[in-house]
């Protein structure tokens, strides 16, 4: 049985639906709910949304706070947890570095003064409440690194809802979520390709997995948190793993993170598989480290 296709743009990307169902009109009607959980979502994570929930905590002052969804609390409850097991290499409040650098390159000053307002100790998450309270001025929360993966996840469960079990959701070129594998194949066909010299790094068969990529197409879109410098030493990065949202938040970190770095965070999550591409070596093996 061939599987139904589905797209929809959304979070700057297009999103793609890979669903195998007997019953087409079924088939068709579960992916726009997929698809209308997917817009609800950016419509609250979305900092370019003037009303969503994270530019209202955008827009708070010192010692002010905001009540917010359980989509938002959940997510930035994910991002809390990323910022802590990589040591603040993933750190959602990085918006304001990202956008110093934006067509140019900043003064040591300009990021020292933008570094005050970076590190997600500067938010009080209180669940029980639903509410955000920053503690600094200029807090700029991005879930650009985190986003895509976590509303994948929310789709995957509306597919869930819609007894749909054989399906593959395709975030962009971020994040790929394999539910149970078609019924003719062990798993999704997934292909990774080199950026640099568009040839076949390898095809996984994937199955009730998640992978994620992060890479440098923008040129210096990729800033460690805890220096505010732009990182433009790897092409890629692929992680693969069980939670999306999780995944594209570590490919986001390891863009940034140090040799040495990878080395411990793989030993520390083994679970995990990590493919990397050096800029400088785009012709060489990636680098792998983890579960493959």
């Amino acid at each position: 049985m061939k599987p139904f296709h589905f797209c929809h743009r959304a979070m700057a990307t297009e999103f793609e639906l890979f669903i195998e169902y007997p019953d087409s009109t079924y088939a068709a009607n579960a992916a726009r709910a997929a698809f209308d959980e997917l817009d609800r979502l950016e419509s609250l994570l979305s900092r370019f949304i003037s009303n969503s929930d994270i530019s209202r905590i955008n827009s708070l002052q010192k010692g002010q706070s905001v009540i917010v969804s359980p989509e938002t609390m959940e997510c930035l409850q994910i991002a809390w947890r990323l910022y802590k097991e990589t040591g603040g290499l993933f750190d959602c409040t990085v918006g304001g570095l990202v956008d110093l650098w934006k067509g140019t390159t900043p003064s040591e000053g300009d990021i020292r003064d933008r570094l005050c307002s970076i590190g997600m100790h500067l938010l009080e998450i209180r669940p029980d409440r639903m509410s955000i309270r920053v503690h600094t001025e200029g807090i700029r929360l991005d879930f650009g690194g985190l986003g895509k993966g976590f509303a994948v996840k929310k789709m995957a469960d509306v597919l869930g809802e819609w007894q749909i079990k054989r399906a593959l959701i395709h975030g962009g070129t971020s994040t790929i979520l394999a539910m149970d594998a078609p019924s003719d194949q062990v798993g999704w066909p997934v292909r990774l390709t080199n950026p640099i010299t568009q040839k076949e790094i390898r095809t996984l068969l994937m199955r009730d997995e998640s992978l994620s990529c992060s890479g440098l197409r923008r040129g210096t879109d990729m800033i460690r948190p805890v220096s505010g410098q732009a990182i433009q030493d790897k092409s890629a990065v692929w992680v693969k793993g069980e939670n999306p949202a999780v995944c594209d938040g570590i490919s986001t970190a390891v863009m940034v993170m140090t040799r040495e770095e990878i080395e411990r965070f793989g030993r520390e999550n083994p679970s995990l598989g990590i493919l990397i591409l050096l800029k400088e070596k785009p012709t060489q093996e990636p680098l792998q480290f983890g579960s493959w």
